[in-house]
């Protein structure tokens, strides 16, 4: 991984299918991990991360938009259900990613 890339681990169940800005992805497991293009130091930038399983023998559908910085690690824990679904809907940061940037 370069300096300027960013390396995101998504925790999804097994069964999972995961879309990156409406890229399905091909991983398969309980942890995915991606890494980024090199960026842009200094800008910010914004990923919509899409998973989908069946739970339950249910379908669940969850959304995130993650934040982030070149040089960044994060961890989107997509198990986890939005702790407000209003918020999380309407926020730029996403909940349970530890991103922050970087100087």
């Amino acid at each position: 991984m370069t300096d300027n890339a960013v390396l995101l681990g998504i925790r999804v169940p097994e069964n999972a299918q995961i879309w990156i800005d409406g890229q399905k992805t091909s991983q398969t497991g309980t942890f995915r991990e991606f890494v980024t293009p090199p960026l842009e130091q200094g800008e910010k930038f914004t990923y919509n991360i899409k998973a989908t399983w069946t739970e339950n023998g249910k379908p669940v559908v969850r959304e995130r938009q993650v934040n982030f910085y070149s040089g960044d690690r994060l961890m989107v824990n997509m198990t986890a259900p939005p702790k407000n679904n209003a918020a999380a809907a309407n926020s730029n940061a996403a909940p349970n990613n530890p991103a922050t940037p970087k100087p």
